[in-house]
């Protein structure tokens, strides 16, 4: 929304419109069916109130548990890294009108193709994700991760980029920067326990919010002194943001894989076929099953020897 945001309100610039005019002609486009969504979901929708089970554990358990979670602190990281494209997405129309001489309609056009990488890096990993598996869409993200790292670190090795080269780089890092604002945090959120999960999710993505603020401040207080010098300042921290977000995902997948109960078993279960060779995905449901199903005979086998035992007490 925030690219097709600033590429409208680029374009009704360039058109001639005030800022004030090209504000309230997108403002009207986006109110008017947000209007209408909101009358056709009470009509639509029946008020019915779901209430959630009151969580047993107390707030100082879980703060206490997500404090010695080293996937809830790598989640955290991730996201206050990522929070830098955001802060550097606030401050880039003007970047790029300053250093390249841009109408101010061109300036947000231009500046647009960092939330239009996000977007479609997000959508293509998304699709790759479940068109393939979650194993090979995690290794996709950090493919896109890396190359968006190196397409962000193109921009500070050109001496003088043009508009076309930065606009390209600026586009493939939000390709490689969109999957790792969403997907690692939700990915370690789903194997946090379900009576916690709302409040490790409020207490990560609030937390990162508050950092991506603070590192806005900043990017403004350069603006301010620093004039000259704060668009290299910016691009500099944001590289290093993308970078640690990239290595803290690297390191949440390997320690999510390592502790998935499914990769486990397969492991297990690879090591029982007579060649070595790997299981196919309909022998490793058929060899689950069957353990399952053992499982469940092993269960009550052991019942019945323990009233047996407990009948020839008595």
């Amino acid at each position: 929304m925030g690219a097709v945001g600033d590429l409208s309100l680029g374009k009704l610039l360039t058109m001639g419109y005030s800022w004030r005019g090209a504000l309230t002609c997108f403002g009207g486009c986006v109110a008017l069916p947000l209007l209408g969504s909101i009358v056709m979901l009470h009509r639509l929708v029946p008020n019915v109130h779901e209430h959630s089970e009151t969580s047993g554990v107390s707030y100082s358990s879980k703060w206490r548990r997500l404090l010695s979670d080293l996937n809830a602190w790598l989640a955290l990281l991730l996201l206050t890294g990522g929070g830098c494209i955001w802060a550097l997405a606030g401050y880039l129309a003007v970047l790029l009108k300053q250093k390249f001489e841009l109408s101010s309609g061109q300036s947000a056009m231009a500046a647009s193709s960092l939330l239009a990488g996000t977007f479609l890096g997000l959508l293509f990993a998304g699709a790759v994700t479940l068109a393939k598996g979650r194993s090979m869409g995690r290794s996709l993200q950090l493919i896109q991760a890396t190359l968006g790292f190196v397409a962000f670190a193109v921009l500070e090795v050109i001496v003088k980029p043009n508009l076309p080269v930065t606009v390209t780089c600026l586009l493939l890092a939000g390709a490689g920067c969109g999957p790792l604002l969403y997907l690692p945090y939700t990915a370690y959120c789903s194997v946090v326990p379900r009576e916690e999960r709302a409040f490790a999710m409020g207490v990560l993505d609030s937390v990162s919010q508050a950092s991506t603020c603070l590192t806005r401040i900043y990017f403004g207080y350069l603006r301010i002194v620093a004039p000259q010098r704060a668009g290299d300042v910016m691009y500099t921290v944001s590289i290093a943001g993308l970078g640690i977000a990239v290595s803290a995902t690297g390191w949440l997948y390997a320690r999510l894989a390592k502790a998935d109960p499914a990769s486990r078993l397969a492991r297990a279960l690879a090591e029982l076929t007579p060649d070595g060779s790997a299981l196919s995905p309909e022998t490793l449901e058929e060899r689950v099953a069957v353990v399952k199903a053992a499982g469940k005979c092993w269960s009550v086998d052991a019942e019945r020897a323990a009233k047996r035992a407990k009948a020839a007490a008595a």
